[in-house]
C-alpha cells in the first residue's frame, strides 16, 4: 500500500511527518553506503537498521496495524483487495506483509524454541498463529511499511541483510526486554496483546514478529 493512499485516511498528519523523516534520513547516504580506503562499495546493514527501524518502521507498524482477524477475513474474501488495502510487498509477485494487532492466549514454546503458540478467540482453528521469539530470515518487518525498496540497494544481498538486521533490532528493542521479565516457558495461559507484522507466505499459518508485546491478563 503506498504512502500516498494512506495519506487520504485520518492519519494524514502522522504520515506527512513520517515521510519527512524518511526523506531527511535518505539524504544522508553515509548511513547506507560508504567506501573503504580502496574505493570499494561497502554497505553497513546494521547502521541502516539503527537509523531507520526504530524511527520509521516501528511507528509505522504501530500506527497502521489492523486487527488480525480483519486482515485474515479480507484475505479469504478477496486477496488482491486485501493486499491493496492492508499489505505491502517488495514485489507484487512476492508474498505480502501485513501490520497487525491481536489479543491472544499464549500456549507452549515450540520444540525448536523459536515460536510461542497463540490462541485467538473467535479465529478458525484452521489457522496456526504463533509469536516469533528467535530472529529468523523473515522479511515481514522490512517489507510491511513499503518504505524499504530493493532499488535503494546495490544488490539482493544488501536487501536481505537489511531484513536480518531489522529482525535483530526487534529482538533487541522488544523481545529481549519482554522475555527477560516474562520468560517464554512461563507465558502459557497468559493473555497477550501483540502488535507486529507477518508475511503471508504459508497458507493458514501466521507467524507474527512483534514490535510491541504486553500481558493484559493472567490465568
Amino acid at each position: 500500500m503506498s504512502v500516498f493512499r494512506r495519506l487520504t485516511t485520518g492519519r494524514s498528519v502522522f504520515w506527512v511527518a513520517l515521510v519527512l523523516v524518511v526523506i531527511a534520513a535518505a539524504l544522508s547516504t553515509k548511513v547506507v553506503s560508504i567506501e573503504d580506503d580502496t574505493g570499494r562499495h561497502v554497505f553497513d546493514a546494521k547502521e541502516y537498521a539503527e537509523t531507520y527501524f526504530e524511527s520509521v518502521t516501528m511507528p509505522a507498524i504501530l500506527d497502521t496495524a489492523v486487527d488480525l482477524q480483519t486482515v485474515l477475513a479480507a484475505i479469504e474474501e478477496d486477496e488482491d483487495q486485501a493486499k491493496e488495502e492492508y499489505g505491502n510487498s517488495s514485489n507484487p509477485y512476492n508474498p505480502y506483509s501485513y501490520p497487525v494487532i491481536l489479543t491472544a492466549v499464549a500456549g507452549e514454546v515450540s520444540e525448536n524454541g523459536k515460536t510461542v503458540a497463540l490462541t485467538v478467540d473467535g479465529l478458525s482453528p484452521d489457522y496456526t498463529v504463533q509469536l516469533q521469539i528467535v530472529p529468523g530470515t523473515q522479511t515481514a518487518l522490512r517489507d510491511v511499511t513499503g518504505f524499504v525498496d530493493l532499488n535503494q540497494f546495490l544488490n539482493q544481498v544488501e536487501y536481505l541483510q537489511v531484513s536480518l538486521e531489522f529482525n535483530y533490532k526487534a529482538e533487541e528493542l522488544v523481545l529481549e526486554p519482554f522475555l527477560e521479565e516474562h520468560p517464554a516457558d512461563t507465558l502459557a495461559g497468559q493473555t497477550l496483546q501483540i502488535t507486529g507484522a507477518f508475511i503471508d507466505n504459508v497458507p493458514k499459518v501466521v507467524t507474527v514478529i512483534a514490535v510491541s508485546i504486553e500481558i493484559v491478563s493472567e490465568p
